[in-house]
């Protein structure tokens, strides 16, 4: 087979730790050679606009993945998330997993929606949802404390100065890290430190970090790694809790082929999870994983061998997507392109009404190419295409919701503009990945301590709906969504997963008022609209007042007629600034960037809760979001405007 490599180089002369992911050219010739030794042919295809140039001219078979990338904490998912687009398998775990893995705070939370045991963190972020906060951000956190840049790998911005014992410590690790984007902060864990290697979902070995010498307190710091033949020694460890806990890891984040997951021991002596990184280091000699494998007798050779084949056993592997034919280059630029999805004839699954909801972008898109007097570009089977024509733009306002009948592949190609260094107004790849996996963004939720109607776990009784975990736009919900039987909701499950071919989504059902809440994140930061109201019309059963795909898109239908939009919602001060804050907490959380709509119930307790969150909603002239615009005195130019003067603000960062 031809197997494809792509990798970041470290630049020559590179100093300090800006460059400590990207890979030396001893790293890349030593992985062609085990590859060629396994009976595969190698192509050097790189990263970005190099590796897409490469395999527009000559297709691979399969890609060996060790690109790290460069931007923000989606830079590890550019490669799979583009790779995934043109059908062509690639080594590791899929781009969601790779960004949940690097966002230190969002692994720690999914970790622990999974019951594995982590040290209690807060998060310090200069995000736009929330400023910088001062010491009360540090309440239930105990001395000491470990403090560390929260989106780097390989140790970046990790010394012995990141373990605080007092405020002046954590004050002066805060300054030093800020530069490093947000920092975490937890409780630090003194005991024993491992690394475990898992390859195709079997645990390869435990290995012990262990200090020279009376180190008190040791750091597995950069400096360590730097010189680990003098200051530590590696041993296998008979450990069957922390290979226990490195799997539990493997299972809650899916991860594929190849991870390495660091865990330290508590004061009780409980191993938690500390990191996990599924594109470990594959230098020959000194990276962790490597020498693992070589205290458990595997050979350099063997273990890439091992990661191939675990890639090869699951992936089908398919003529990529190739460009279309007699496809035009453009070669100038372009200041302004609006990009929407033109893949209508890939989703065989929606019916004549949800159909209605594809039409409206591809309206909304226009409009917006005329009021900008932008270049319109449509992306169709030839995402390749696409994304090399749009790295010609300044800017691209992007209203992809998914490409080639995926709505999950919304993430990737924002993913794919970022790669190729393209701005664009659409909210965070990695958040919105986040937000079109239901079941996800609710653990993480409910992890952060931010209300969501709790997962139907069986039980019998109460009122539960039912709804494809990976739809927007009301898709798959109907007046049958809302059960109140485990036979109705199995039934439910069956008719989701068969029809829309995706896992459906139980949770509890919330009698009481629908509340959306529309904000959107400028250079300066976030601003937050009027909230919005459906009202529902008396006629409708407590089960019935839901908000389907009629109800959205079926014009004068009874669904229709029966929930009306009322933007500004009437509600008093104090609910105002709660569901405000609730919004904004969830904001805080996942860093969404763009412009976002969070739909809330408020139940007849008056209890909120966080029933969706959709970043880069309808902004049609209809839609919710255009409506609080208007309840503001918004103008939707000045809108546009703001969006594309932030676009511009985070690519020039």
């Amino acid at each position: 087979m031809r197997i494809g490599l792509t990798y970041n180089l470290k630049p020559a002369g590179a100093e300090g730790d800006q460059f400590e992911e990207f890979d030396s050219n001893e790293t890349i010739e030593s992985l062609e050679a085990a590859i060629r030794a396994n009976g595969h042919q190698t192509v050097r295809l790189g990263w970005g606009l190099e590796m897409l140039e490469a395999l527009d001219r000559e297709p691979v078979d399969v890609v060996f993945n060790i690109a790290e990338g460069v931007g923000g904490r989606g830079r590890e998912s550019q490669v799979p998330a583009v790779l995934e687009m043109l059908s062509i398998p690639c080594t590791g775990s899929d781009a969601l997993a790779i960004a949940l893995t690097l966002d230190k705070a969002l692994a720690k939370s999914v970790a622990r929606s999974a019951g594995i045991a982590t040290a209690p963190w807060k998060l310090l972020s200069g995000s736009s949802a929330r400023p910088l906060a001062p010491y009360p951000f540090l309440d239930g956190l105990q001395f000491p404390l470990f403090a560390k840049p929260a989106n780097e790998g390989s140790s970046m911005g990790i010394s012995e100065r990141s373990l605080c014992r007092d405020r002046d410590e954590i004050d002066a690790a805060i300054e030093r890290l800020s530069g490093y984007g947000p920092v975490l902060i937890e409780e630090f864990l003194p005991g024993q430190e491992f690394t475990v290697g898992i390859v195709d979902g079997a645990v390869l070995g435990v290995m012990q970090v262990v200090p020279r010498g009376n180190a008190r307190d040791f750091i597995y710091s950069l400096d360590v790694k730097r010189d680990y033949l003098q200051r530590v020694d590696y041993r296998l460890a008979d450990a069957p809790d922390v290979a226990e806990l490195a799997l539990q890891v493997w299972r809650a984040f899916g991860l594929r082929d190849v991870a390495r997951i660091d865990v330290r021991r508590d004061r009780a002596g409980i191993a938690n999870f500390v990191e996990v990184n599924p594109l470990p280091g594959v230098h020959p000699v000194n990276s962790d994983l490597v020498i693992l494998a070589r205290l458990t007798g595997v050979s350099h050779e063997e273990l890439i061998g091992r990661i191939l084949a675990a890639t090869l056993r699951r992936s089908e592997v398919i003529t990529p997507v190739r460009p279309a034919a007699g496809r035009a280059e453009r070669s100038h630029r372009i200041p302004v392109a609006v990009a929407y999805n033109d893949d209508l004839h890939r989703k065989t699954t929606l019916d004549e009404i949800e159909k209605l909801g594809e039409a409206e972008v591809i309206d909304t898109a226009r409009e917006i190419a005329t009021a900008l007097g932008a270049t319109l570009v449509p992306v169709g089977d030839d995402v390749l295409g696409s994304l090399l024509a749009l790295r010609h733009c300044d800017i691209v306002v992007n209203l992809c919701e998914g490409v080639l009948g995926r709505p999950d592949w919304e993430k990737n190609f924002a993913l794919g503009m970022e790669m190729l260094g393209v701005a664009h107004t659409s909210c965070d790849p990695i958040a919105t990945g986040i937000c079109t996996d239901k079941t996800l963004v609710k653990r993480i939720l409910r992890a952060s301590g931010i209300a969501t109607p709790r997962f139907w776990h069986g039980e019998a009784g109460g009122t539960w709906i039912v709804k494809p975990s990976r739809e927007d736009a009301g898709i798959g919900i109907d007046e049958a969504s809302v059960c109140s039987s485990a036979g109705a909701i199995e039934a439910r499950v069956q008719h989701i997963e068969t029809t829309y071919r995706q896992p459906a989504l139980v949770e509890e059902f919330i009698e009481g008022r629908e509340i959306s809440q529309s904000i959107y994140f400028t250079a300066r930061g976030p601003v937050v609209l009027p909230p919005g109201e459906i009202v529902f019309d008396d006629s409708l059963a407590p089960a019935e007042r839901i908000v389907g795909s009629r109800a959205k898109w079926a014009t004068g239908s009874r669904e229709d007629l029966a929930t009306r939009n009322r933007t500004p919602a009437v509600m008093d001060d104090t609910l105002r600034r709660d569901v405000e804050n609730v919004c904004l907490d969830a904001a805080f959380v996942l860093s969404p960037g763009g412009y976002v709509r969070f739909d809330l119930r408020q139940s007849r307790t008056g209890q909120l809760w966080i029933i969706d969150i959709n970043p880069n909603p309808d902004i049609g002239h209809d839609g919710g979001f255009r409506k609080a615009l208007a309840a503001a005195g918004i103008p939707f130019a000045d809108f546009l405007q703001a969006l594309i003067m932030a676009a511009a603000a985070r690519h020039r960062s």
